[in-house]
């Protein structure tokens, strides 16, 4: 057997001994590496030669004209940023390899492919390859899980945690990972707000919740979930459905003892928690409804938020706002704003799958067809009642953020809209331009309401002089006074932008650049090369490198032994979920009792409205990797390639 000391996540080694005895791979944990807490140094900005000559000045051009247009920061073709972040290029160990231009992917594919139909000269070929080789990784030494655990022991310390009821619902969050694994300072600061802002847009509290650091490099934050007006019982439930990097119960630090004195105080095995998994995944579909008590219909939500769109609209207190161009949707889309209980605002989208019959918004204006009860005049002759398809509700929580949920027409809760109504663009790859509730929702509407003019009532208003529609009296004046003149409509997006802006500021966003949130979840599922995997499993990177070559970490991810070459977040996980195939691991990893939620391209595809498929368990990661390795095998018994 061949024994193995693993630190996956929750367990420490700093050591390895191997043996042969035919039986397996083992688990052991023996003591931790020394706590290291100094976060090192950003890498030079500079890269001139020794003859004057600023090869950054001369790359930068190169770059920009031939690779901008596509990676500029906004477009993200193939979910890769801007190519004027250089910092960033090199974190991703792909894209530069810092001082190894023939293993840089940037520079491979401008010899081959890129941009594609143009071949670059070779001249600027020769100083990229300059630049590149000159280039420096920066220098940052690594922060310790154990460091984490030494500040949290500290934390605990302190006067005012010393009673049970001051520490039910304290919880730790720690970016010390990505900090690990290279991300740029940048990007760490992404994972901050967002990890923020996704806090508070699952809270039911009344004021902004803000995380308190506990370290000097803000890679460690305190919470108490009851802050958020959420139960500690309802967030333990999801956190264990869903957190792949949870403590097993006999997980043993430094003997053992401060595991089971954090679990006893804390009153859980899960609280330490990853800020950058949370930032990216508590704002997609399952987990965000879940968290926000939602429910599955309209309905349910609009009870919840004291919200009757049928009495609002007898009673004629709604405002709305008709238009053929949204940006989303590839029809006609209305707006309607109402008044929560509580007095802070409520809109609701109004979506369509075509532009005839009675999906006309222009010549329907007064749907839609469900609420026909006294709250829509309908006279007789041809009806003037619009049938949507879907809709997006946008609501304010108690804070001032933004709470969003997607529904069909009838009401029905979806955890993404259907692409050929709406659409995304510049979506992760991984969307496969949906729009994903909760997380695409926040990015849309980054700097709140979006306001558009209503087109509505002034082109009624022209088909009825050219005599192509007739509306009777009433339902002239209906129209007029559901349908606002822009100013009125402005006025009251003003005031619920007002609350968002407030609630942005106190988190220190700036709604003007790009939404963190998006931005966190695509630096957390963006591929990882070897190297990310010694962070994410917690190892030492020598003691990585032997572990990597046991059976069941090459049956895993083998292929990331040549060089350059990567894997995706699902694969990984789905990595992770095997890896309790290791005898006794199973005693330090507390698994998700439904498994991790992670979004790929293929769980995308199998559903146009629900996105239940992405949840990995140990089943379908087995069954995957066995379909891989059948296809691998099959694929080299013929001597077939691959392009």
């Amino acid at each position: 057997m061949r024994t193995l000391v693993l630190a996956l996540t929750s367990v420490f080694a700093v050591s390895c001994n191997q043996q042969q005895n035919g039986a397996g791979d083992k688990l052991v944990a023996i003591a931790p590496p020394a706590l290291i807490s100094d976060p090192g140094k950003q890498p030079p900005k500079d890269n001139g030669d020794a003859g004057g000559v600023d090869l950054n000045l001369q790359a930068s051009k190169i770059l920009k004209e031939n690779c901008a247009s596509c990676h500029d920061g906004k477009t993200k073709s193939g979910n890769f940023g801007s190519v004027e972040n250089v910092e960033e290029m090199i974190s991703s160990k792909r894209f530069i390899v810092a001082g190894d231009a023939d293993k840089s992917l940037i520079y491979q594919r401008m010899k081959v492919n890129m941009p594609p139909g143009k071949l670059v000269d070779s001249k600027s070929m020769e100083v990229m390859k300059k630049w590149i080789e000159g280039l420096k990784e920066p220098s940052r030494e690594t922060v310790t899980l154990e460091a984490m655990y030494k500040l949290i022991e500290k934390d605990l310390e302190k006067p005012e945690l010393q009673s049970k009821a001051a520490r039910e619902g304290l919880r730790y969050f720690t970016l010390h990972v990505p900090y690990n694994q290279g991300v740029t300072s940048t990007n760490v600061e992404v994972f901050r707000k967002a990890f923020a802002k996704v806090l508070n847009s699952v809270s039911f509290a009344s004021r902004i919740v803000k995380p308190r650091a506990i370290d000097s490099n803000n890679l460690l934050f305190a919470v108490n979930i009851k802050d958020l007006g959420q139960k500690v019982s309802d967030f333990e439930s999801i956190i264990s459905d869903f957190y792949p990097f949870c403590n097993g119960d006999t997980f043993a630090l430094a003997g053992g003892s401060q595991h089971k004195v954090f679990k006893e105080k804390l009153g859980t095995a899960c609280y330490l928690i990853r800020a950058d998994w949370f930032a990216a995944t508590a704002a997609l579909p399952e987990p965000y409804n879940r968290f926000l008590k939602q429910g599955n219909t309209r309905q349910e939500l609009d009870e919840k938020l004291g919200i009757n769109v049928n009495e609002n609209l007898k009673e004629r207190k709604v405002i709305r706002a008709g238009f053929r161009n949204s940006g989303v949707s590839s029809f006609n889309r209305m707006i309607e704003r109402h008044d929560q209980s509580n007095g802070l605002g409520y809109w609701i989208s109004y979506d369509f799958g075509k532009l005839e019959d009675e999906e006309n918004l222009f010549t329907r204006p007064l749907g839609p067809i469900e609420l026909l009860e006294g709250a829509i005049p309908e006279e007789k002759g041809d009806p003037v009642v619009f049938k949507h398809d879907g809709g997006e509700v946008i609501y304010h929580l108690p804070n001032g953020l933004f709470g969003y949920y997607l529904a069909t027409g009838d009401g029905k809760r979806i955890d993404k809209g259907p692409t050929f109504i709406v659409r995304q663009d510049g979506a992760p790859t991984q969307f496969v331009s949906a729009i994903v509730n909760g997380v695409s929702c926040m990015n849309c509407h980054n700097a709140g309401i979006i306001k558009k003019d209503d087109d509505v009532k002034r082109l009624t208003d022209e088909m009825i002089r050219d005599e192509v529609v007739s509306f009777s009296e009433k339902q002239k004046e209906l129209i007029a006074e559901l349908y606002v003149p822009p100013a009125a409509m402005n006025k009251k997006m003003d005031e619920d932008n007002e609350h968002y802006f407030k609630a942005l500021k106190e988190l220190d966003i700036d709604r003007e650049k790009p939404d963190p949130v998006i931005e966190a979840f695509r630096i957390y599922n963006r591929n990882l090369v070897k190297e990310d995997l010694a962070h994410e499993l917690t190892l030492e990177s020598n003691l990585f490198s032997q572990i990597f070559a046991s059976k069941t970490f090459t049956r895993l991810w083998g292929a990331l032994s040549t060089q350059g070459t990567y894997i995706s977040r699902d694969e990984f996980q789905s990595g992770v979920a095997l890896i309790a195939s290791i005898k006794g691991f199973e005693e330090f990893l507390k698994e998700p009792k439904k498994g991790e939620y992670v979004v790929s391209a293929a769980c995308m595809f199998k559903d146009q409205l629900k996105m239940d498929q992405c949840v990995i368990t140990k089943a379908d990661a087995e069954k995957k990797l066995k379909i891989a390795e059948k296809e691998a095998k099959a694929a080299g018994s013929s001597g077939g390639t691959s392009n």
